[in-house]
């Protein structure tokens, strides 16, 4: 990629070349003793990120390699409802095209400064965004045309609503208000959402270090609203499942929140024993399997084919 190398000084050392090399010693000295001057200073510390994985590779990418790398896909979506804790038969309507993350939610975010409807279906009572209900999904790049063959039209929260037998709007909220309630998550008798501090252990016993003396509850024991003012109403329901360990966004949250962190899955995609039935599965795998078992629940509300765009790996 630099052609100027060509010629004698492409078969000097890598010091010795007119152009920056990261192989060259100079670079990595200058480096190292940078590295050693934060050490020096108490600024270098042993933490934990979430990045972008590819499983077969089992490698982490780069923001330029998945730039590079994004397709527009096909995958399942759900609506999943959260029962709250202190209110039987009202629920946070949530919606998610990684439907494997459901095993690892932590919390729901809201936006504090939108308005939520109080939707009465039947017996039960859902929280969703004002705008989200009546939004026509996608319906732009539909109308253009940019559309995966085979993928249906998407609907309204407000006709997916009156196919499942009606509804009555009972009244109208500020998010603001929906903040720090408790709610049931959706896999709250996997071992893992019970571990406390975070799982697996190593990220637990990271996170205990970083923070002496603070303990850090189970995600079951967490599951709650918090305030996130990116959450629109566009697209899902206005209210956002949080996984910590599955999401840049998300993990960035649990740092502000003091969440737990459950990474779910190993170097090879595929989901720890602490997952109990899941285990051995990768994401995609388990994909229909965890729809099944939503369903089998009663928290599945829907589910839904989705067009989006969708990180692949280069070397794949």
């Amino acid at each position: 990629w630099m052609d100027w190398d060509r010629g004698d000084d492409w078969q000097k050392a890598p010091d010795d070349r007119r152009s920056y090399f990261t192989m060259s010693n100079e670079n990595n000295d200058t480096i190292w003793g940078f590295l050693r001057k934060c050490h020096d200073r108490g600024l270098v510390y042993r933490a934990h990120d979430a990045m972008p994985w590819c499983p077969r590779c089992s490698v982490g990418l780069s923001q330029m390699e998945m730039a590079e790398g994004y397709q527009m896909v096909a995958h399942r979506a759900i609506f999943v409802k959260l029962p709250l804790a202190d209110s039987p038969g009202e629920n946070l309507l949530v919606w998610t095209t990684t439907p494997w993350t459901m095993t690892s939610n932590v919390a729901a975010a809201v936006n504090p400064e939108l308005s939520y409807l109080k939707v009465r279906h039947k017996d039960e009572l859902f929280y969703l965004a004002k705008g989200a209900f009546t939004a026509q999904r996608l319906e732009e790049q539909f109308r253009r045309k940019e559309w995966l063959e085979g993928v249906p039209r998407l609907k309204s929260l407000e006709q997916m609503f009156k196919e499942k037998g009606g509804y009555e709007i009972e009244g109208e909220v500020p998010g603001s208000t929906l903040v720090g309630r408790r709610y049931h998550g959706p896999f709250d008798e996997l071992p893992a959402q019970n571990s406390t501090g975070g799982f697996p252990s190593e990220v637990a016993r990271v996170a205990a270090a970083r923070a002496p003396g603070q303990i850090i509850p189970s995600a079951r024991e967490a599951h709650r609203v918090i305030p996130w003012k990116e959450v629109g109403e566009t697209e899902g329901t206005g209210i956002v499942h949080i996984a910590p360990g599955c999401g840049a966004e998300d993990f960035d949250l649990s740092r502000e929140h003091d969440l737990a962190v459950l990474a779910p899955v190993d170097e090879s995609g595929r989901f720890y024993a602490e997952y109990g039935w899941l285990h051995g599965l990768s994401t995609m795998e388990a994909a229909e399997q965890i729809l099944g078992d939503l369903a089998d629940r009663g928290l599945l509300v829907k589910a839904e084919t989705i067009e989006h765009s969708f990180p692949f790996c280069w070397r794949c």
